[in-house]
């Protein structure tokens, strides 16, 4: 129950108002980096979820694996850092190119 609640709510891509803009969950890019300085990126589309790893590969997690990844993170639990930055979907670059290593400043 708690998992289907989870995906409502985080997979729907809902949209917020903040000021004049309208956000969606597509206009964020999630990083999280480890102490080794391995990055990892999630983002969500009109498909879903992606998971792209440092190598360039591609996952489709459901919304409760996201938070499962990054949970821990936003608790101090593990020494990783977390970054998100807004980019409205229709700005971005193909998140196909995306290569962990080259965009950690992005």
């Amino acid at each position: 129950m708690l998992s289907r609640a989870l995906e409502k709510t985080i997979g729907e891509g809902r949209s917020y108002q903040s000021g004049n803009k309208t956000m969606k969950n597509t206009d964020y890019i999630i990083y999280m980096t480890t102490k080794h300085g391995r990055t990892w990126k999630w983002l969500k589309d009109k498909t879903g979820w992606k998971q792209i790893g440092p190598e360039g590969q591609t996952h489709h997690p459901t919304a409760e694996q996201v938070l499962n990844h990054l949970l821990p993170a936003c608790a101090n639990i593990k020494p990783i850092t977390l970054k998100v930055v807004y980019k409205p979907h229709k700005e971005r670059r193909s998140h196909t190119s995306w290569e962990g290593k080259k965009s950690q400043g992005d």
